[in-house]
């Protein structure tokens, strides 16, 4: 493997360690007992809709976190493996195909990744609005 690639990947989980530490720092510092009934008081919110809506969040705080290391997790061994070659390979031959030349092997490239990225979103999607939603009443 090469050694940029390596570095590119240290340097890419660090940065989701990382932000996955703040965001569970930033949550832990929300949901102070204090601070929420603070903000309950101040927004006129009764006890019963401040549990619902922590719990809520906290659904989709959870699933946001598997979504975020999923994708982190997809996305590197995608290109560890060698998978952008395969796509770029993939657009030239439909470029070719057409008798087309950069501008549509770019269209191509770009098109296909945005294919296999809806692809691979669909369940994460499927199971925010139809479970996540669903538990929670916003989706009937």
């Amino acid at each position: 493997m090469p050694f940029l690639l390596v570095v590119f990947i240290v340097l890419r989980l660090a940065q989701q360690s990382l932000e996955t530490f703040l965001s569970v720092l930033n949550r832990g510092f929300a949901l102070e007992p204090g601070r929420l009934a603070e903000a309950g008081r101040a927004l006129g919110i009764g006890d019963d809709d401040l549990a619902r809506t922590v719990a809520y969040s906290g659904d989709r705080f959870r699933f946001g976190r598997v979504y975020g290391w999923a994708e982190v997790l997809v996305g590197l061994s995608f290109i560890a493996l060698g998978g952008l070659g395969l796509v770029e390979s993939e657009a030239r031959a439909v470029a070719g195909a057409t008798g087309h030349g950069v501008i549509v092997t770019g269209l191509a490239f770009f098109g296909i990744l945005g294919a296999l990225s809806g692809v691979f979103e669909l369940p994460f999607d499927l199971y925010n609005t139809f479970v996540i939603e669903e538990r929670h009443g916003f989706n009937r």
